[in-house]
């Protein structure tokens, strides 16, 4: 297995193509993030691995011992993070253990989803005494003293610290009300390659169910469009049921399953 240089993520497109529209996967492949990929081969890889500050991504023909071997001596060198999720499509699930062990554990269906711009449904929704706030590196800290701010406050930061300041995508859409965020929608993603973002949501406990999550979904599509993107996507665990129904009713379909391991570096010596 060797470290392929950047000039060379071109040649990895197609085979990354088997795990679909992830947004910080391909925005690594597109040099827009921070990513580190490895593979057998830097013109024909017959399997490969990317390494991002969000998941890792696994693809390719696993079957090969050696590659077993190749695998596992990386992921117990400071190449990989102590803890990180590693997704994989769902056939590779019994391969993937053999290669990590224990060091592997928490397997988790995920879906994904796929909405082109042809395809967004215009549908203002308006919600009594709720205004949506366009959230930026430069004035989130005004809303420091609303209820939930914290958890917005870091997800939006885990996001904007790995994009260049000068990114379209250093932004969130969110929905407050009476000094509280409701609602909060995350640009996880964007592709240059494939002219792509990729969407995240969280709604707060207490305010679950009354649509918000899909107003300010939305209201970040709409933006999105305008700033010339073609197609958005959307990932989830398999049994989140609202983030499913949400993206089903923003017309999102479903277009892939893929598999997320959660991996821990050192074992308990237990």
């Amino acid at each position: 297995m060797i470290k392929i240089g950047k000039q060379d993520y071109i040649n990895f497109y197609d085979i990354f193509n088997e795990l679909g529209f992830h947004g910080f996967l391909l925005s690594s492949l597109d040099g827009i993030v921070k990513g580190e990929l490895y593979a057998d081969d830097t013109k024909n890889p017959t399997y490969a691995i990317m390494l991002t500050a969000d998941c890792y991504y696994v693809v390719g023909d696993l079957s090969d011992e050696q590659l077993e071997k190749e695998f596992f001596t990386l992921s117990q060198s400071d190449a990989f993070l102590d803890y990180t999720g590693i997704i994989f499509q769902n056939k590779n699930l019994s391969r993937i253990k053999e290669i990590f062990g224990k060091h592997t554990y928490e397997y988790i269906d995920r879906n994904g989803y796929k909405l082109f711009k042809s395809e967004v449904k215009y549908i203002d929704t308006i919600i009594d005494s709720a205004d949506i706030i366009k959230l930026t590196p430069n004035n989130i800290v005004q809303f420091k003293e609303y209820r939930n701010f914290k958890e917005v406050y870091e997800e939006c930061k885990r996001y904007w610290d790995e994009y260049p300041k000068s990114s379209k995508i250093n932004f969130s859409i969110a929905l407050v009300k009476d000094n509280t965020i409701l609602s909060c929608c995350y640009l996880c993603g964007e592709s240059s390659s494939e002219n792509s973002c990729e969407l995240g949501i969280d709604t707060f406990k207490g305010f679950r169910r009354k649509g918000y999550a899909e107003t300010v979904c939305r209201e970040t599509i709409k933006e999105l469009i305008k700033l010339g993107y073609d197609n958005f996507n959307w990932h989830c665990y398999t049994d989140n049921i609202a983030s499913s129904k949400t993206a089903l009713k923003l017309g999102f379909k479903m277009v892939e399953e893929s598999q997320l391991a959660w991996f821990r570096k050192v074992l308990d010596k237990k």
